[in-house]
């Protein structure tokens, strides 16, 4: 299991003016994943924003349960 420290941009995080807004330590994280993913399929998933990108960092939890970040809005390390 991993803890991951996510921090939380304002904006795309490659933009210079993109600021960081928040940032929080997840716990018992069993698998990160990069994935590409159409805006369609997102949409789909119930989300209302979607990444300039594609790229989304979806974190799985020991409990099973699943967390969608925008990937170009975040960085994540591990802690």
């Amino acid at each position: 299991m991993m803890n991951l420290k996510v921090k939380v941009y304002d904006g795309v995080k490659y933009e210079t003016e993109s600021k960081k807004v928040y940032e929080h330590i997840y716990n018992e994280v069993m698998k990160l994943e990069i994935k590409v993913m159409s805006d369609e399929e997102i949409f789909a998933d119930g989300f209302d924003e979607v990444d300039e990108y594609k790229e989304y960092a979806i974190m799985t939890f020991a409990d099973g349960s699943t967390s969608t970040f925008r990937n170009s809005h975040i960085d994540i390390f591990k802690v």
